[in-house]
């Protein structure tokens, strides 16, 4: 952010726009330029909080919520002071003193008496699904603090209404070029309309290519005013739904705030955010038998629905214009390149000595990992990944963020792309697959360690499965320096990928679902 002098409204505006760009640093800077001109004014106190916690600084940001409270006590403030976590742990331990010190502190709230009323309010989301542990037991009773209301739902009379299709809702504030927006387009131009009418609850307004898309082929499209909690859920219950979709709950807090309310008779959420929501108004969660285990039903609030496919219907990625050399991105052919092309908070300390031994088994390997969306993310893992790796980290690069054709360009010159322990990979697993790039996976007990699994299952590999750390070690070396394991697996994969892209089967077992769960609520 460029020195140039700015008036209070102007710093609040520019850190809103930093905010949309996902520009954390710049939105702190404004931000904390707007509390230094007026420090006892709640509003920028608690923007400049969430910035800070954006950025991980989960202790600063906790100071900051505080002051904002004793400003203006709210019970969503004070919520936001107690349940903070960092992004990025220097250890394991610290890692596992945040989690004890949160569920203590629910635990206290608990024992108050606490309640959010999340009439007008937003409820904060839980930082966890990263950290590596069973989250049903601290979402379930994070879920109990909120109260929120529920419209009275006025059920549709189907005769008098001249449309008999069943009516889908399909809720997200991430319809757009964004994971989430990837994973559920497929659904709007694929179900059946002879027997669904599709509508797309879009919790903001987006104006890219995926957003166009879904727009363009849903039966309705409907903007969710974000800024009015009240408004949202009216909006919500005047589609007159009989199922509504959460493409995701727990990425986001207004989603996750309208997730409390019965906006519809069947209420589902999905795998966008790969763990149980918590929340008893939800009423099944929509996964597959090729992810989820045999005794999986006790990671979930809800009640699981293990679809026999893959209940997406997933566009090919293809790479626009001519293929680039790997010299246009600063690579050799004499270098093996291992992929970890996730977002900054997947990456778990105990996948550290992992990459480390991955890489002091290849001296002629790298490790690619992008930059996180702020130089705290970056600084924090740097100082972790310096101590814990302290003979391999100058193998590992950081790469900025590059424009989606390069990123597939760059993903093509992988040898392996390595799927992180505990939260594993999904949407990269769509794409490498795509081209034949084999993924390592480690799954583990939990949805959010198997998505990679399940595609693996759905196309009958088992090559780069492994079952502990020490073999997918050994899986990655080999797909790394033995060429001819490397062509195998990338020919296996080329040979049956076709099942995970532009395949209706998943779209055909959501249907009957759906069907069943309205005629069963009927009843």
């Amino acid at each position: 952010m460029a020195q140039q002098r700015y008036d209070y409204d102007q710093l609040m505006q520019l850190g809103g726009q930093f905010l949309a760009a996902n520009d954390f640093d710049n939105a702190e800077i404004a931000f904390r330029a707007a509390n230094q001109l007026r420090p006892d004014d709640v509003v920028s106190t608690f923007n400049l909080a969430s910035m800070l916690d954006a950025q991980g600084r989960a202790e600063a940001s906790e100071e900051l919520f505080e002051r904002a409270n004793a400003m203006h006590p709210r019970e969503s403030t004070r919520l936001f002071a107690m349940t903070r976590q960092p992004v990025v742990y220097q250890s394991g331990d610290e890692l596992r003193t945040w989690r004890s010190r949160l569920e203590e502190r629910i635990a206290k709230l608990e024992a108050s008496g606490y309640r959010i009323d999340a009439e007008r309010v937003p409820v904060p989301t839980l930082n966890i699904a990263y950290q590596g542990f069973d989250d049903r037991d601290v979402l379930e009773r994070y879920g109990r603090l909120v109260s929120a209301p529920s419209p009275a739902l006025h059920p549709r009379r189907r005769e008098a209404a001249g449309d008999q299709r069943i009516r889908i809702g399909i809720i997200s504030a991430f319809l757009y070029k964004h994971t989430i927006g990837r994973i559920t387009r497929g659904l709007f131009s694929q179900m059946d309309r002879e027997q669904f009418h599709l509508t797309a609850l879009a919790i903001g307004n987006f104006n890219d290519p995926v957003a166009h898309f879904i727009r363009q082929h849903a039966d309705a499209y409907v903007e969710v005013p974000r800024a009015r909690l009240s408004a949202a859920r009216q909006t919500i219950a005047q589609q007159q739904l009989d199922v509504l979709i959460y493409a995701e709950i727990g990425l986001e807090q207004v989603t996750y705030t309208l997730a409390h309310s019965r906006l519809a008779p069947v209420q589902c959420v999905t795998w966008g955010h790969p763990a149980t929501s918590g929340i008893p108004s939800i009423d099944y969660f929509l996964s597959s038998e090729l992810i989820e285990s045999v005794d999986s039903q006790q990671f979930y609030t809800e009640k699981l629905i293990k679809l026999p496919n893959l209940s997406v219907y997933y566009y090919r990625p293809s790479i626009a214009g001519g293929a680039r050399p790997r010299a246009a991105f600063g690579l050799d052919d004499q270098t093996h390149v291992y992929g970890c092309l996730q977002t900054i908070y997947k990456l778990h300390p105990d996948f550290d000595p992992v990459l480390d031994a991955i890489l002091s088994r290849d001296p002629r390997g790298i490790v690619l990992i992008p930059r996180g969306n702020s130089r705290y993310w970056d600084e924090a893992l740097t100082t972790r990944m310096r101590r814990t790796m302290p003979r391999t980290f100058e193998r590992v690069r950081f790469i900025d963020p590059l424009p989606y054709d390069d990123y597939l360009q760059l993903l093509t010159h992988c040898d392996a792309m390595l799927a992180p322990i505990h939260f594993g990979a999904g949407n990269t697993s769509y794409e490498a697959f795509a081209f034949g790039i084999p993924t390592v996976t480690l799954p583990s007990d939990m949805l959010k360690g198997r998505i990679t699994l399940g595609m693996y299952r759905a196309m009958g590999i088992s090559d780069c499965i492994a079952s502990s750390a020490e073999q997918y070690v050994d899986i990655a070396g080999r797909l790394g320096a033995d060429r001819d394991f490397r062509r195998s697996v990338h020919e296996k994969i080329l040979a049956s990928n076709h099942v995970l892209y532009e395949n209706p089967a998943g779209v055909r077992d959501l249907e009957r679902f759906l069907r069943d769960a309205v005629a069963e609520r009927a009843r």
